[in-house]
C-alpha cells in the first residue's frame, strides 16, 4: 500500500548524448564520403563504406537512394550538410552491432521492417524512420525522430527503448514491449494507432506493454484507442503526461499482486465510447496524484481489486458513476468526484478511508456496500447544487489585493516589491491611527522596456492603496521632465500616482541642469495622500540618485519590469483570446509555445511586448477569409491560423514532439509539460504548485539561460536596502 501523502518522483535522465560521446566523440576521425571516391578504393554503397572503416568509424552519406546493409561493428552514419540521404531496404544489426543514425531518412518496401536488431545498439538522430523497428534484446535510442508504420512502429523484446521528443504513429500500436524490456519515454507523442488488425473491432493502443517497466514523462498519447494497455508490469511511472481523445481509454492497467503503478500530474480528455473506463485498473497497487480525468460518458476510474491511493485528483462523468471501486484497500485524501446523471461514487466491497474529499451526484444511502468506507470530513452534494463561494469582501484586505496582483501575468520581481510595499502601507496606517511615527513617504523608481504592462499593473496597484488609504485616488497623472517647471503639475486632487517619464525627451534628461533640484523639491512638496514615481533606465536612475544623495534618502523602493518570456507571451495569447472567447484548439496550443520561442530567438528584444502579443492574436483571426474581421465570440483558432516562418530551426521540432519543460518556482527544478496538463500539477521534487505555467523550449537559448542562476532578479533588494537604510538614520 501507498503512503497517503504525495511522493516525489525521481524520473530517470536520458543516456542517448552521454552514449553518443562515449562510443564516438572520444576519438579522433575523418569521415568516408559514400561515392566520393573513383577507382580501386572507390565506395559505392554503403555496405563497402562500412567495410572500409575500422570500428567507431564515421560514414557520411550524400543525397541520394541508398540500399541497407548489415552491420556488425560499431559505426556512425551521417547525412552530409543540408542533404536528405534515404536509406531505401531494411537495416540489420547483429548482436555486435552499434549502430549511430544522424539525419537520415529509412523507408523500405512496402511489407518490410525498416530496421531489425538481433541484440546490439542503434541511436538515432533527427532521423524519419517510415517502417517497423523490430528489437529482440536490442538497445534503441531515439531522439528528435519521425516514426511511422502501417502497422505496430517499435516492437521490443527483452533490452531497452528510450524516445526523447519522438512523434511516433502506427496503426495497430505504436509501442510493443514485452519481456522485460526496459522503457523510457521523454516528452514524445504516439498517436492515432486506432485498431488492433485482427478484423474484430478491437482498439488499437499507443502504448502496449507487458511485464516490462515502463517510464513515462512528458508524452502526449493522442487519437489511438487505448492510450496505454499495461498486462502483468511490476513497475510503471506515468508523470506529467496527456491522454487527449484516446477513443476507448487513457490507461488499462491489469496487474499481478506485486504490480505497482504511479499516476502523477495526467490528464485525461475528449470524448471517449462506454464501453470501457477511462483509466481501468485491475490488481496490484495503484497511486494516482494530482491528476485530472476531464468528463465524458464514460466512468472516469474504475478499480477492481487494487490497493489504491489517491490524492487531490479529480474525476467526472457525465452519464454514469465517476468513481467506481470493487474490493481492495482505499487510501483517498483531497480532490473531487462528481457526475452529472449518477453517483459520483459507487463501491462495493471495499475496505479504507477517504478525507477530504468533494463527492457530486446521486448520494450514497447507508444500506449500500459503500459504507465499509470512513468518510472523514468529505462534503456530499447533489448535481447541480454549488457550495456559495466566500465573498471577495468577507476576505482579508492585503489577501484580496495581493490576488489582484498575482493575475497580472509575469514580472514576478516587481510583483513581489508591490507585495512588500502594501505590507508596509497597511502598517504605516496602523502606526498613523495609534499616532506613531511614519517612515519615510513612498516615493519610488519604476524601470523596464516599453510594452510590458508597466500602467496597468501600476493601476491595479493605486486601487490597493487608495483602499487602505494610502492614496487619495488609484488614478495616475503622467509627465515628463520638461513639465517638471510647470506651477500646475501638483493642480488637482483627481490623481493618486505622479508618474514621471524620465527618458522620454529629447531636450530635457536627468542630467540637465535643475532636474535634481526640481525632482528634490516636487518630492518634498507633493500633496497628502499621493505618491512620486520616477520611470527611466534602471542603470540611469542609479547613477543618477548615486550623485544626489538627498533625493535618494527620500525614494523606497523599485518597480523593475523585464521582457516578457516566451512562457508568458504564450499565457498573454491564452488570455487575450479568452477575453474576446475565442477557443484556442489543442493542436494551436502545442505549436503557440514553439512558434513564440523562435520569434523571440530570431527577432530577440524586438518581439517580447504586448503590442507583438496583440499583432499575432489579431494575424491569427486574419489568416483564413472566415475569419471574422474583429473577434466575434466562439471562433477557434486553429494551428493554420498561426503562422509559420519557413525556417529548419522550427520546422524540424514542429514535425516532431518538442521537449518543454517548467520550472519549479520553488526549488528551481525542471519539470515536464504538454499543454493542457492539470491545474494542480505538482512539482516531482518538492510538490510546491506548479499553478498555469506554460513550458520552455527545452532547445532554446532562453532555456539554457534559465538554467543558469547567475541570471537570478533583485527581487526585493532595492527596497529592503531603503527601508533599512532609513530604520538605521531613525
Amino acid at each position: 500500500m501507498f503512503s497517503s501523502h504525495a511522493m516525489r518522483i525521481e524520473l530517470p535522465t536520458p543516456e542517448q548524448n552521454s552514449m553518443v560521446e562515449q562510443a564516438f566523440y572520444s576519438i579522433t576521425r575523418k569521415g568516408l564520403v559514400v561515392g566520393a571516391r573513383k577507382g580501386l578504393f572507390s565506395t559505392h554503397t554503403i555496405r563497402q563504406a562500412l567495410q572500409r572503416i575500422s570500428s567507431g568509424g564515421l560514414v557520411i552519406l550524400p543525397e541520394g537512394e541508398w540500399d541497407g546493409f548489415t552491420l556488425d561493428k560499431k559505426a556512425e552514419i551521417t547525412a552530409d550538410d543540408d542533404s536528405a540521404p534515404i536509406i531505401t531496404s531494411t537495416i540489420e544489426i547483429s548482436q555486435r552491432g552499434f549502430l549511430y543514425l544522424k539525419g537520415i531518412t529509412v523507408r523500405p518496401a512496402a511489407g518490410s521492417s525498416a530496421i531489425r536488431l538481433q541484440g546490439g545498439t542503434l541511436i538515432c538522430e533527427d532521423c524519419e524512420i517510415l517502417g517497423p523497428v523490430e528489437s529482440e534484446s536490442g538497445h534503441l535510442y531515439f531522439s528528435n525522430c519521425l516514426i511511422i508504420s502501417d502497422e505496430t512502429t517499435l516492437i521490443c523484446s527483452g533490452g531497452s527503448l528510450e524516445a526523447s521528443a519522438c512523434r511516433i504513429r502506427g496503426k495497430v500500436a505504436g509501442i510493443l514491449a514485452q519481456a522485460d524490456c526496459a522503457v523510457n519515454l521523454f516528452h514524445n507523442r504516439i498517436e492515432k494507432c486506432h485498431t488492433d488488425g485482427g478484423g474484430d473491432g478491437a482498439p488499437g493502443a499507443g502504448f502496449f506493454g507487458e511485464k516490462i517497466r515502463l517510464v513515462a514523462s512528458g508524452t502526449e498519447f493522442f487519437a489511438n484507442g487505448v492510450g496505454t494497455y499495461l498486462k502483468d508490469c511490476p513497475s510503471i511511472t506515468l508523470a506529467n503526461n496527456l491522454f487527449h481523445h484516446n477513443s476507448h481509454a487513457a490507461i488499462v492497467s491489469i496487474s499481478e499482486s506485486n504490480g505497482k503503478l504511479v499516476i502523477s500530474n495526467c490528464r485525461m480528455d475528449g470524448p471517449q465510447s462506454q464501453d470501457c473506463a477511462r483509466i481501468s485498473l485491475q490488481g496490484g497497487s495503484a497511486s494516482i496524484h494530482h491528476t485530472d480525468s476531464a468528463a465524458a460518458t464514460a466512468v472516469a476510474l474504475s478499480s477492481v481489486g487494487v490497493d489504491l491511493d489517491v490524492i487531490e485528483s479529480r474525476f467526472s462523468s457525465s452519464e454514469l458513476p465517476a468513481v467506481e471501486i470493487e474490493g481492495g484497500q482505499v487510501s483517498w485524501q483531497g480532490g473531487e468526484i462528481s457526475s452529472l446523471a449518477a453517483r459520483g461514487l459507487a463501491a462495493w466491497d471495499t475496505k479504507g478511508k477517504m478525507t477530504d474529499v468533494t463527492i457530486i451526484g446521486a448520494l450514497p444511502v447507508p444500506e449500500d456496500p459503500a459504507n465499509l468506507l470512513s468518510f472523514i470530513n468529505c462534503s456530499f452534494r447533489e448535481s447541480g447544487s454549488q457550495t456559495p463561494n466566500k465573498p471577495e469582501s468577507d476576505k482579508p484586505l492585503l489577501i484580496q489585493m495581493i490576488a489582484s496582483l498575482e493575475d497580472i501575468i509575469g514580472q514576478k520581481e516587481a510583483k513581489e516589491e508591490m507585495k512588500s510595499l502594501l505590507r508596509r502601507a497597511i502598517v504605516e496606517k496602523e502606526n498613523t491611527e495609534r499616532a506613531l511615527r511614519q517612515t519615510t513617504g513612498f516615493h519610488g523608481l519604476v524601470s523596464g522596456p516599453v510594452g510590458c504592462g508597466k500602467l496597468k499593473t501600476l493601476t491595479l496597484l493605486g486601487q490597493a492603496l487608495t483602499k487602505i488609504g494610502t492614496l487619495r485616488s488609484p488614478e495616475i497623472r503622467q509627465i515628463t521632465l520638461a513639465d517638471l517647471k510647470s506651477a500646475h503639475v501638483l493642480e488637482g486632487e483627481d490623481w493618486g500616482f505622479l508618474f514621471i517619464r524620465a527618458r522620454t525627451d529629447v531636450g530635457v534628461t536627468l542630467r540637465s541642469p535643475g532636474v535634481a533640484e526640481s525632482l528634490l523639491h516636487l518630492c518634498q512638496s507633493m500633496p497628502q495622500g499621493t505618491s512620486l514615481l520616477i520611470e527611466g533606465d534602471r542603470d540611469a536612475l542609479a547613477i543618477f540618485l548615486k550623485f544626489n544623495p538627498s533625493l535618494d534618502k527620500l525614494i523606497s523602493f523599485e518597480f523593475h519590469f523585464l521582457p516578457y518570456t516566451p512562457p508568458e507571451m504564450a499565457a498573454l495569447f491564452a488570455k487575450r483570446s479568452l477575453q474576446d472567447k475565442v477557443t484556442l484548439d489543442h493542436e494551436a496550443a502545442r505549436k503557440l509555445p514553439l512558434l513564440l520561442h523562435f520569434l523571440q530567438e530570431r527577432m530577440q528584444k524586438k518581439f517580447g511586448d504586448l503590442q507583438s502579443i496583440e499583432n499575432l492574436y489579431l494575424s491569427a483571426l486574419r489568416k483564413e477569409a472566415s475569419a471574422p474581421s474583429s473577434p466575434v465570440s466562439g471562433f477557434v483558432i486553429t494551428p493554420e491560423h498561426l503562422e509559420t516562418p519557413v525556417d529548419k530551426l522550427i520546422a524540424k521540432p514542429a514535425s516532431r514532439s518538442p521537449a518543454f519543460a517548467v520550472i519549479c518556482p520553488a526549488c528551481h527544478t525542471e519539470n515536464p509539460w504538454v499543454p493542457g496538463l492539470p491545474e494542480q500539477t505538482r512539482c516531482l521534487h518538492c510538490e510546491a504548485p506548479l499553478g498555469d505555467q506554460w513550458g520552455i523550449w527545452k532547445d532554446s537559448s532562453y532555456f539554457r539561460k534559465r538554467q543558469d542562476t547567475s541570471h537570478l532578479a533583485r527581487t526585493g533588494a532595492v527596497a529592503r536596502r531603503r527601508i533599512i537604510r532609513a530604520g538605521a538614520e531613525t
